[in-house]
């Protein structure tokens, strides 16, 4: 769902750069390279889904954000995974 929003917001914001006060796409958006688009890509920061900042660094990656389980008894029969701790660029 991030990917998504980080592609909108892109877009929205090129549009805004290359066509402000013009509705629809602008004939200086029509022909833009994938150069054009990617810098507009690695330039968004917004807070996503998880609440947590998305941003890409200069190689373009996002900070990794993980979940860490353990599978867990919770009664004799029953057995589940349980988030035990999380991971975004440092242990929570």
């Amino acid at each position: 769902m991030d990917a998504v929003y980080a592609m909108a917001h892109a877009l929205h914001r090129m549009h805004r750069e290359l066509c402000y006060g013009y509705p629809g796409l602008c004939p200086k958006m029509a022909n833009i390279d994938g150069k054009e688009l990617l810098s507009h890509i690695r330039a968004v920061n917004f807070n996503g889904s998880a609440g947590t900042p998305v941003v890409f660094n200069e190689n373009g990656d996002a900070p990794g954000r993980y979940d860490i389980f353990q599978y867990q008894s919770t009664n004799r029969s029953t057995r589940e995974y349980k988030v035990i701790g999380t991971w975004t660029n440092k242990l929570h």
